[in-house]
């Protein structure tokens, strides 16, 4: 299954690119991709996070953090957690 880690890196890339940028403008690109992106996050899913929710899944692939809101100063993917 060598094409398997491929389409998760390319699934990777491919929201990294819609997602970057920050503007009103590239939220709406990002909404008009919607079929793109879904593909996306189904192709994430498919390779190993099925354990995470799918806003897990996204950040992890974009590389932004999520935050435990409970204790939104202490990120929910950080080591630095208090009884960790």
């Amino acid at each position: 299954m060598p094409g398997k880690p491929q389409m998760h890196l390319r699934s990777a890339v491919l929201l990294r690119v819609l997602m970057s940028g920050g503007t009103a403008r590239s939220v709406a690109e990002f909404a008009r991709r919607a079929a793109l992106t879904r593909q996306c996050i189904d192709g994430l899913l498919k390779r190993g996070t099925c354990r995470r929710t799918t806003a897990d899944a996204v950040a992890s692939a974009v590389g932004v953090r999520t935050l435990d809101l409970f204790d939104p100063i202490v990120s929910a993917n950080s080591d630095d957690k208090p009884g960790r």
